[in-house]
């Protein structure tokens, strides 16, 4: 009897132990879906999401316009090969992984772009843009393309959203998008024992709100919806191990902001920049005018 207890006591501190320290994406409500988050994108295998949908789910983007989506160039390699375009399937409007609902939108891609300077061994230049087969719909409120990129990197103390498909407190597979708030830290903070730290990097934490490997592309955001980076690649077993100060990295896209716009079609991100430095072209000649003329 003596012996039981005991190891009910060992049971119920270990319990204890992973429903505080495993790292997940929101703070412990596994039951309360949240809204649609329309500019959050699912990468899936296609022929494994095929067969059961949501199954294939391996990475997680963002919508950047109607035609692309950005995620870490890390998530296109499966078992140290490339991934062929074709081999994946992006899948937005669904805030359930293995519902399809009437306005999930569904698309395979026809082309990777990998940022040239990508280092698989350092995650250095971690970025990638995948364009879609399909352009998002323009009538579906579900899927929308984010239309504010952070120009700046973030500074320390500021609050950000995370979303994604995360691991729940319980050490079990969450089935709805989760969402959780993280504060920007000093890179310092962060650990290179578990993390890679490229020049590249946001350092946020608690540890207890962050993402498991799937999670990997997913958007780092204000509550108004600009875009600060993206969760970093998590390496295999991240949420599965014990550490009671391992805070979270994410890739700091300010850093690839004209690559961006460079590779991104159709965007209306693009289109406001050019819209603004046409504006000041025209009132510095209606200046140059009133002066000279």
């Amino acid at each position: 009897m003596e012996s039981i207890k005991i190891f009910s006591a060992i049971v119920l501190f270990l319990n204890s132990i992973y429903a505080q320290r495993i790292p997940v994406l929101h703070n412990g409500n596994e039951n309360q879906p949240i809204d649609h988050i329309p500019f959050v994108a699912s990468l899936r295998l296609d022929d494994v999401d095929e067969s059961y949908f949501g199954k294939g789910h391996f990475c997680t983007g963002v919508f950047i316009s109607r035609k692309n989506v950005l995620t870490l160039a890390s998530c296109f390699y499966q078992n140290d090969a490339l991934l062929n375009p074709d081999e994946v399937r992006v899948v937005g409007g669904t805030k359930y992984k293995y519902e399809q609902e009437i306005q999930t939108f569904s698309t395979i891609l026809n082309e990777i772009l990998i940022h040239d300077n990508f280092s698989r061994s350092s995650l250095e230049n971690n970025i990638a843009i995948g364009y879609l087969t399909d352009e998002l719909p323009k009538d579906n409120q579900y899927v929308k393309s984010i239309n504010l990129l952070s120009q700046e990197s973030p500074v320390e103390n500021l609050n950000l959203k995370i979303y994604g498909w995360s691991l729940t407190t319980r050490f079990e597979e969450s089935l709805h998008l989760l969402d959780g708030t993280v504060v920007v830290t000093a890179i310092e903070n962060c650990d290179p024992a578990f993390n890679k730290i490229t020049t590249t990097t946001i350092c946020a934490g608690p540890y207890h709100v962050n993402g498991c490997e799937t999670d990997d592309g997913a958007p780092l955001v204000t509550e108004d919806g600009i875009l600060y980076g993206l969760i970093d690649a998590r390496p295999a077993g991240y949420c599965s191990k014990i550490i009671t100060n391992r805070l979270g990295t994410y890739v700091d896209i300010s850093k690839f902001y004209e690559w961006i716009l460079e590779h991104n079609e159709n965007s209306a991100i693009r289109g406001n920049k050019i819209s603004l430095i046409t504006i000041l072209f025209f009132v510095f000649l209606l200046q140059f005018n009133a002066i000279f003329l």
